[in-house]
């Protein structure tokens, strides 16, 4: 899996959202697209986007909760 890929199509997707909406990774990606990828490879992409969330690294996100599926929302 290409995380760099992947977080390019997740930055690209957030720009089109609205400011305050609130999304899971899975909401971004429409389709089959996310369902494609094996359950190990969606739990690590999660934890390589929040890391990159937390590091500041993808602006304008913030982590509103974080249970079995965590949720992101935009700010700006």
């Amino acid at each position: 899996m290409d995380y760099n890929l992947w977080i390019n199509k997740a930055v690209m997707k957030i720009g089109a959202l609205e400011k305050g909406k609130e999304f899971t990774l899975k909401n971004l990606f429409t389709g089959i697209e996310w369902d494609e990828l094996k359950t190990g490879e969606k739990r690590s992409f999660g934890r390589f986007f929040k890391n990159e969330v937390n590091d500041k690294k993808i602006p304008d996100i913030v982590i509103t909760e974080a249970k079995n599926v965590t949720t992101y929302k935009k700010i700006k």
